[in-house]
């Protein structure tokens, strides 16, 4: 990359730098004397064609750059001395020839060009989304091409200095030739290629969406790959350098292997691949809806893991490095341990999930509509959200927990021991019966509890805005001592102004029933 500014806007590399004393060329001066001094020249839109025809029939022999976009020119004068070519959007132009010395031509979308040749000089050529474009011929010290959308491009010259080739969508594009120099190759939607030739000094390839492709070569310097939804490709191996490869949505692809220097891989939907191993340096793995994946293995330095949706997936365990993993929606997944440095767990909607145990440094876990009937014995777990777990019983021995929502775990009866819990949302837990010694909880949401033992919660603990009446009503009649307890709140003074009224009413008609079938 030059050290000039550079956009990469739409797969397009456009190279620019400010331009200073440039004469504007319009109606009101074309017809200048001293046209042998011009050497930067922009030739005004609104001049007819006959205009710049009259004007551009003078040599210009100091002129080096030339800046005409968007005019009605058709034909380019003899400029031997021209180093800067700017014409695009000129669709009168169908052949741009014969500059010996021309350093940058930019004639991106030029509809009607049709060839490009005999530019002896030329190292930088934007002619994207030229239409109809054929040939490119004769331009030996060529190092920049950018020709994405010429859509009726058929071949790309031997260019032996070309370094960075960009085609993407050039969908008459058959095959890629050898090129030795090829640093960095963009060949994006190009349906009709169906092989990469041994490009020796590649780093960076970027084939996505190349629905013919069926195999990418041995590449000894590819560095970073990028064939998301090559949708024909098989195989992915002996690439010795690469270190990143995104693969995503490789419904084909059956392996990957022999990456030695991958740190990187994401193949989300590879539909057809079914074990991912034996890759020693990989770091972050994202193999969500992999459909057919069963194991994972061997993969010592990975520190993120997803693999999301992941349905054969029975067990996820020996990743001594993981951090992060992220199996919502594996549905076969019964276990999950061994995971000595994991700090952050997503296993929500995992149906089969019935424990995890033996993650020491987990800070937080979600585990929504999960199968599990416990989480204990976790010591530094900070922030649990395990919504709507039917079957949990019992969470305990979480010395560090400050977070827990366990809304909708109507299994679940008692919430104790907690030392650091602040915050708590256990609504519509229609088993709950005790909660207690939880010294710093601060706030708590116990709507629809309606077994809850409403004197198991001290009295200056109590946030009894958070019951509903209904609640409230229903533990009155399930048990006698929340009729007490009731009872004392109100006489201490310790009810908000907005219940005082509905709960001595309520208390009243309660002893009013009570006595009554007594009698």
């Amino acid at each position: 990359m030059d050290s000039k500014n550079d956009l990469l806007t739409n797969n397009t590399m456009i190279e620019f730098e400010p331009i200073e004393n440039i004469i504007v060329i319009d109606t009101t001066n074309y017809l200048l004397q001293d046209t042998k001094a011009l050497y930067k020249i922009k030739i005004s839109s609104n001049m007819s064609t006959e205009m710049i025809s009259t004007f551009l029939s003078n040599r210009f022999p100091k002129l080096i750059y030339l800046d005409c976009v968007g005019t009605n020119i058709n034909s380019m004068p003899v400029l031997p001395n021209l180093k800067e070519l700017y014409c695009s959007k000129c669709v009168g132009l169908t052949c741009i020839m014969d500059l010996p010395n021309l350093e940058n031509l930019d004639c991106h979308d030029c509809i009607n060009l049709i060839s490009i040749q005999n530019l002896s000089n030329i190292n930088k050529l934007n002619c994207s989304e030229c239409s109809g474009l054929t040939h490119i011929y004769n331009c030996p010290n060529l190092q920049k091409l950018y020709c994405d959308q010429c859509i009726s491009l058929t071949s790309i010259p031997i260019l032996s200095k070309l370094k960075l080739l960009l085609c993407v969508g050039c969908d008459g594009l058959t095959s890629i030739p050898v090129l030795y120099n090829l640093k960095m190759l963009f060949c994006n939607c190009c349906n009709s290629i169906t092989s990469i030739p041994l490009l020796p000094n590649l780093t960076r390839l970027y084939c996505s969406e190349c629905s013919s492709l069926t195999s990418i070569p041995q590449l000894p310097n590819l560095v970073k790959l990028d064939c998301s939804r090559c949708t024909n490709l098989t195989t992915i191996e002996n690439l010795f350098n690469l270190t990143e490869l995104n693969c995503v949505g490789c419904d084909s692809l059956l392996t990957i292997s022999t990456l030695p220097k991958l740190t990187h891989l994401i193949c989300d939907q590879c539909t057809k691949l079914v074990c991912i191993k034996k890759l020693p340096n990989l770091v972050e793995l994202f193999c969500s809806r992999c459909r057919k994946l069963n194991s994972i293995l061997d993969l010592p330095n990975l520190t993120k893991l997803k693999c999301n949706e992941c349905v054969r997936l029975t067990s996820i365990g020996d990743f001594p490095q993981l951090l992060l993993l992220s199996c919502d929606w594996c549905g076969s997944l019964d276990s999950i341990k061994n995971l000595p440095n994991l700090t952050t767990l997503y296993c929500n909607w995992c149906s089969k999930l019935t424990n995890i145990h033996n993650l020491p440094n987990l800070t937080e876990l979600y585990s929504d509509e999960c199968a599990l009937t416990s989480i204990i014995d976790l010591p530094n777990v900070i922030k649990i959200i395990c919504y709507n777990c039917s079957a949990l019983t019992s969470i305990h021995r979480l010395p560090k927990l400050s977070f827990l929502n366990c809304e909708m775990c109507t299994s679940l009866k008692i919430i104790s021991d907690l030392p650091n819990l602040e915050y708590l949302n256990c609504c519509t837990c229609t088993e709950l019966e005790v909660v207690s010694q939880l010294p710093k909880l601060s706030e708590i949401f116990l709507g629809g509890c309606t077994k809850l033992q409403l004197h198991t919660l001290p009295l200056k603990l109590l946030n009894i805005e958070e019951l509903d009446l209904k609640t409230i009503t229903q533990a009155v009649e399930n048990d006698d001592t929340n009729l007490e307890y009731l009872q004392s709140c109100l006489n201490n003074s310790i009810l908000p102004d907005n219940l005082v009224e509905p709960v001595a009413s309520l208390l009243d008609s309660s002893i009013l029933v009570k006595s009554a079938k007594f009698v």
